[in-house]
């Protein structure tokens, strides 16, 4: 039988261990050193409205090894906070039960419940499994969830024909073959993303389709494509972290801790209206808002990077996008987990592995190493001198 917890394993764990390169033993080290010292003092760096922020670009760079992108756009930004924010608590209420199982087509009555033994960090569950049918549901209590059906619900053999980031690529005059036909591309995003608003609404949080993979299968004579997703949750024109992977610190019992986490849904299309394919690691609700006046600016952000990298190997940084990093009050996201999201300027490697042919997006295994510098204190942090879980 399918389990959301084994398909996180498949969809989420799997992939990120193909993701992972171990940092060299003397970069722990010097990282380790710095990382004494991380709080910037105000004095070394300057400020900036959000105004001013939208309109930075790229300062000019000397001598250093690292290199960095020619261009960044953070004219989406409308505002930057401080957000507090919990996973969700008894998901599995019966009014949530009734919706999900009456939008996904399974009676609310074949819903059930998982042994105790079944249980994980992420809280109580249900699911419905039918062959037969063809169709998969799991509800988790802190809001995870996975949905496959038809196509969906085992993943055809497949070779991807085009891929798109929606950020960076016109796709206006793209057509593809869906199962109820022929018809462009950006129509069909902005289907999905009205799917998701009315149907996984979250106060405070709109949902961008970021990149999308058009793929065949390998079957004779099949003509129609079926479409791979990354769905985005977004505050005010920031996204939140689904570019990294979690950090975790080694405790004095050599244990791991749990820093960080990250929001991704993935999901699978084969009509141009719904999902075929959905799943996602948890679900959040936004509890208070903080607002920032006032912001590190980003050239202060290049130069603490510059300063503070160029030492330890040459680095060539692919991208730089503003995002929310999630930092866990506890040890899990459990159901009523508490998280901090505090804005950061994301300084991406990008990786040169090979992607996994699952039907889902996951955006933490296109970059292999990364570097944050928080937009309120200017402290770095990377996955250079933290563990990375997985």
């Amino acid at each position: 039988m399918k389990s959301l917890r084994n398909l996180f394993v498949i969809a989420f764990i799997g992939l990120m261990l193909c993701a992972c390169q171990d940092t060299p033993a003397e970069v722990k080290q010097n990282m380790k050193e710095y990382g004494d010292n991380k709080q910037v003092k105000e004095s070394e760096v300057t400020y900036c409205s959000v105004e001013q922020l939208k309109k930075s670009k790229m300062p000019e760079i000397t001598d250093s090894s690292l290199k960095f992108p020619k261009k960044v756009d953070f004219s989406e930004i409308e505002g930057v906070e401080v957000l507090s924010l919990s996973t969700e608590n008894n998901f599995l209420i019966e009014q949530n039960v009734e919706k999900y199982t009456t939008l996904f087509g399974v009676g609310k009555g074949k819903m059930k419940k998982q042994d105790d033994s079944e249980e994980n960090e992420w809280g109580k569950c249900l699911d419905y499994n039918s062959e037969r049918e063809r169709i998969y549901l799991d509800m988790l209590e802190n809001g995870g969830m996975a949905y496959m059906a038809g196509k969906m619900y085992d993943v055809p053999s497949n070779v991807v024909v085009n891929k798109y980031n929606k950020d960076r690529e016109d796709i206006s005059k793209v057509k593809v073959a869906l199962s109820d036909g022929k018809t462009y591309l950006y129509k069909v995003c902005e289907n999905i993303e009205e799917w998701m608003e009315k149907n996984m609404h979250v106060d405070g949080i709109k949902y961008k389709v970021s990149d999308v993979y058009v793929r065949k299968t390998k079957e004779a004579g099949n003509k129609e494509n079926i479409l791979s997703m990354c769905a985005e949750y977004e505050h005010k024109g920031i996204r939140f972290n689904n570019h990294t992977l979690p950090l975790s610190e080694e405790q004095d019992d050599y244990s791991d801790k749990k820093l960080t986490t990250f929001l991704a849904v993935e999901l699978g299309v084969c009509n141009s209206k719904s999902p075929s394919f959905f799943s996602r690691n948890m679900n959040i609700r936004m509890n208070h808002t903080q607002p920032i006046d006032k912001v590190l600016d980003f050239e202060s952000a290049v130069n603490i990077v510059k300063e503070t990298m160029s030492g330890f190997g040459t680095f060539h940084i692919t991208e730089i996008v503003p995002l929310y990093t999630l930092n866990l009050k506890e040890n899990s996201e459990s159901p009523g987990a508490k998280i901090e999201a505090r804005p950061a300027y994301a300084f991406l490697v990008k990786t040169q592995k090979q992607q996994s042919k699952n039907l889902g997006i996951l955006k933490v295994n296109n970059y292999e190493h990364f570097f944050l510098v928080d937009m309120v204190t200017g402290e770095l942090t990377t996955d250079l001198s933290i563990g990375r879980s997985g």
